[in-house]
């Protein structure tokens, strides 16, 4: 019954070539009618929040729902309670709410994370990156991260792992940082690459608002809207 219904669909939406692509394999690998869209930023309609002082601390921004399977989170542990993430200017902000908050604060006591803070639910995309510098997405799944999206239109940069599109976006080493796996070790690597260019976070994240613009030209919504009247008209 999906094969038929897909099959037999006028159009399948997807917004990312990953999401399609593991979509694809889940019903089989049939032929169906398909069309990449982008995601809603917000965040590109208003000018970029002022860039924060990194005098006291560099502060790294996970924004997202807290689960940590499919956020990774159990990775992102993993990576910064080894002791040079302990040691550094460094602080991490976790905003979000969801099913393993109670996990992630025994984490915090247990692994003796001083520099990361957990936060809540977020009032606003401005208040998060008027006070962080760069975003970390450690996940093993993802459609296309509004998180991501919204931090770079709000002109951060982000270090990421390869899932739901995110190279897509960013350009590894110029607009953000990619890890190709979602592991530990890959993202280590792809959070160090970033450390080692801390001190330009500001202009790379220039740069990705600037990319994102060149790759969102029509407004995301009006424009899926607008396929979907021609499809039905």
């Amino acid at each position: 019954k999906l094969k038929t219904g897909y099959a037999n669909s006028l159009m399948n939406f997807f917004v990312s070539e990953d999401n399609k692509t593991i979509n694809s394999i889940m019903i089989g690998g049939i032929d169906i009618p398909s069309k990449i869209i982008n995601n809603p930023i917000s965040t590109l309609g208003a000018l970029p929040p002022k860039f924060p002082s990194s005098e006291h601390a560099f502060r790294i921004a996970y924004v997202g729902r807290i689960e940590a399977f499919h956020k990774g989170l159990d990775l992102f542990i993993r990576v910064i309670s080894a002791d040079k993430w302990k040691k550094r200017p460094v602080l991490f902000t976790l905003y979000g709410s969801g099913p393993h908050e109670d996990w992630l604060r025994d984490c915090i006591i247990s692994y003796d994370l001083k520099n990361v803070e957990l936060l809540g639910p977020y009032s606003s995309l401005h208040q998060v990156w008027s006070s962080n510098h760069i975003l970390l997405l450690p996940s093993r799944m993802e459609g296309q991260s509004l998180a991501l999206l919204e931090a770079l239109g709000s002109a951060r940069s982000a270090v990421v792992t390869n899932v739901g599109g995110s190279d897509s976006v960013i350009e590894d080493g110029v607009t953000g940082f990619v890890a190709q796996y979602p592991s530990a070790e890959s993202i280590d690597n792809a959070l160090e690459r970033a450390w080692d260019m801390r001190e330009h976070w500001k202009q790379i994240g220039l740069k990705a608002r600037q990319a994102l613009e060149h790759k969102v030209t029509e407004d995301p919504a009006e424009s899926f809207a607008s396929e979907c009247i021609m499809l039905l008209g």
